[in-house]
């Protein structure tokens, strides 16, 4: 599953790297220092970005907390492929931004800025694989210029989101197991037959 949530100027950033908290605190280019656009207003209820939490389910978490390297190995690398196929779609169908007489026309921008972090377990302490991706509120438009990430079209393709990743994990982790060698060669090792053989005919 996916939700999100808004980050404010206030919120915390414990988990973002020191290049990656002035995009989002301060909407700098974290190499040159060069604004994105318009500063913040510098209010700590400034919306900067949005975190998108992408959840492995309670029962492939579980998988991967107590299987073996192998199945670790798998289903992380479904989860971050699920992921990244996710961001695609919201790159390119979801994120927008306003241009225009009081923002009147919405357009497609030039991509977007986000950071992910993959978090392995609850706040309880429990097995729970995840990546929250931080998607900055800075886009840049057709014509080259920073404005700020159209919010709407973000929320209201939240549920479509969620479902796509959940569908696009599914696929994944039931293509990485049938690709198994261990359940290959269950699949093409002939059984040996228990019974004993048949006694032939007289002649």
């Amino acid at each position: 599953m996916m939700s999100m949530h808004k980050l404010a100027a206030g919120d915390g950033y414990a988990y973002l790297t020191r290049q990656v908290a002035a995009v989002f605190r301060d909407g700098q280019d974290p190499v040159t220092g060069e604004p994105l656009g318009r500063r913040y207003a510098g209010r700590a209820s400034t919306v900067v970005g949005n975190d998108l939490t992408f959840t492995v389910p309670k029962s492939a978490s579980e998988l991967w907390a107590l299987g073996d390297d192998a199945t670790r190995a798998t289903v992380h690398a479904a989860h971050h492929a699920a992921v990244a196929q996710t961001l695609a779609f919201i790159e390119q169908k979801v994120v927008r931004t306003r241009v225009g007489h009081a923002g009147c026309r919405q357009v497609r921008t030039q991509g977007m800025i986000a950071a992910a972090f993959d978090h392995w377990d609850s706040r309880a302490g429990d097995p729970n694989l995840h990546t929250h991706v931080a998607l900055a509120n800075r886009v840049q438009g057709p014509d080259g210029r920073w404005r700020s990430l159209d919010g709407k079209t973000v929320y209201a393709a939240a549920v479509t989101v969620s479902e796509l990743y959940d569908v696009l994990l599914a696929d994944d982790l039931a293509s990485r197991a049938t690709r198994s060698p261990s359940r290959t060669r269950r699949a093409t090792t002939p059984r040996r037959s228990t019974r004993s053989p048949s006694p032939r005919p007289g002649p």
